[in-house]
């Protein structure tokens, strides 16, 4: 969305947006192709670079598709990844030490292995007893 955004001007940046949103509002796969391909066409007058850039990634748009319908809401959005990385982030703050050093790789590969593993996010129920992340005491 940012990259169609980055295209469009102001006056436009409610319109295209709906457009592309209408893609993933769906009930099955052909419905999400046929969407994609009528989306496209509508913007192809005005944003030319837009309705290029769906056309494009369309195979990787729609790609959630594949996957049974309760996923999908899952599937298209970052938020996991980006929660991940604010995480992180929040953690190597506290700790004071950069995310290249030993012990905050350490926290982050672990709190990752674990979160992936449990099916939630890292928290004070499931981290380390320890007073710091990494530490080995």
């Amino acid at each position: 969305m940012p990259n169609a955004l980055a295209k469009v001007p102001w006056a436009q940046s409610q319109m295209v947006p709906a457009a592309i949103r209408t893609i993933f509002a769906q009930a099955d796969r052909s419905h999400v192709g046929a969407q994609l391909v009528e989306a496209a066409g509508t913007l192809r007058p005005q944003f030319r670079d837009v309705a290029a850039k769906l056309d494009d990634a369309g195979e990787d748009l729609i790609a959630f598709s594949a996957f049974p319908s309760p996923h999908w809401t899952k599937l298209w959005s970052t938020n996991p990844l980006e929660r991940v990385n604010a995480e992180i982030k929040r953690r190597t703050n506290v700790v004071r030490s950069s995310p290249t050093t030993p012990r905050s790789c350490g926290w982050s590969a672990r709190s990752w292995s674990n979160s992936t593993a449990s099916g939630r996010w890292p928290s004070a129920a499931n981290s380390p007893k320890s007073r710091w992340p990494c530490s080995r005491s």
